[in-house]
C-alpha cells in the first residue's frame, strides 16, 4: 500500500471519531506527555487541524511551568519555522487555514518537538499530509527530541520510507508512549 492510500484510510478513521472519543484521547495524551515538559525549557508544539490530537492542554501546562512554547508558521511553499507563543493573542489565521503565531521566529535550540502525524510506524517513520514541512525542519534540528503524536490505531507496523523521512524518537498515542530509541 502506498502513502496516498494509507492517508485516505487514516483520514477516514479520524473522521469517524466523535467528540467524546477525541476529548478522551486528548486527555490521555496530556497525562502521558506532561512529564516530558518538566525538565526542558523550549518545546515546539503544533496547532491541530481536522481531527488531529490537540495539544492545547500540554502547551497550557507548559506555560504554567514557565517553559518556552513554540508553534509552527509556514514561511514559504516548502518551509516552516517555529515562533514564540505566549498567548492566544499571538495567533492569526495563516496558510492552510491553520492558526499561526504572529511573533518573531525562534532562533535558539529546541529541546522537544511534538510532531503531528496521520500515522507512524514502529520504526518512528511518519505519515503526514505529504508536503514535507516537518521532514525538512527536523533535518535542520537533529538534536531535538522528536515525539510523534497520533491516535493508537494509527501506529502501523510499517510505512513506506523515503530518503527524506526523519524517524521519531518516541511515538505518543492516546493509549501509550512507544519508544523508538529502545528498539
Amino acid at each position: 500500500m502506498n502513502k496516498n492510500q494509507l492517508r485516505s484510510i487514516i483520514q477516514n478513521q479520524q473522521i469517524s471519531k466523535n467528540n467524546e472519543e477525541i476529548i478522551h484521547a486528548q486527555e490521555q495524551v496530556f497525562s502521558l506527555a506532561k512529564h516530558f515538559l518538566q525538565k526542558n525549557t523550549t518545546v515546539a508544539f503544533y496547532h491541530s487541524i481536522k481531527k488531529e490530537l490537540d495539544l492545547t492542554l500540554l502547551w497550557e501546562f507548559a506555560w504554567s511551568q514557565h517553559i518556552q512554547v513554540l508553534l509552527p508558521k509556514v514561511v514559504s511553499s516548502i518551509e516552516i519555522t517555529f515562533c514564540d507563543f505566549n498567548s492566544y493573542a499571538d495567533l492569526q489565521q495563516g496558510n492552510f487555514n491553520i492558526l499561526e503565531p504572529i511573533t518573531q521566529e525562534y532562533k535558539g535550540n529546541i529541546d522537544i518537538i511534538f510532531v503531528p502525524g496521520l500515522a507512524f510506524d514502529k520504526q518512528g517513520i511518519r505519515l503526514g499530509y505529504g508536503a514535507g514541512f516537518y521532514d525538512r525542519f527536523l533535518q535542520q534540528n537533529p538534536s531535538s527530541l522528536k515525539i510523534g503524536v497520533c491516535y493508537h490505531e494509527a501506529i502501523l507496523e510499517s510505512i513506506p520510507k523515503e530518503d527524506h523521512d526523519i524517524a521519531m524518537d518516541f511515538v505518543l498515542s492516546d493509549r501509550g508512549l512507544y519508544s523508538i530509541l529502545a528498539n
